[in-house]
């Protein structure tokens, strides 16, 4: 299995949680973690980073995508069609 770089694992977390929102469930950092396929210590560590630099924000239990969160994820798609 290939190794998914940091931007990779980041598109993969802002993709889940836009598909988790549009169907209506509940944002919960396990399930992403587990739709994403990671072990908890380098989910954790992206998630982290993706929330203090203010991409996601955390609302009562559940977990949104910022403004900022939204345009990373259509930069990361982009990027993603333009790579190999």
């Amino acid at each position: 299995m290939k190794k998914r770089s940091d931007w990779e694992i980041y598109l993969a977390i802002l993709e889940n949680l836009n598909e988790m929102k549009n169907k209506g469930n509940k944002i919960i950092k396990t399930n992403v973690m587990h739709e994403i396929n990671m072990n908890w210590k380098s989910f954790n560590k992206h998630f982290i980073y993706l929330e203090q630099n203010q991409f996601l924000k955390k609302n009562n239990e559940d977990y949104e995508i910022t403004k900022k969160g939204q345009k990373l994820h259509q930069t990361l798609k982009t990027l993603k069609t333009q790579l190999p």
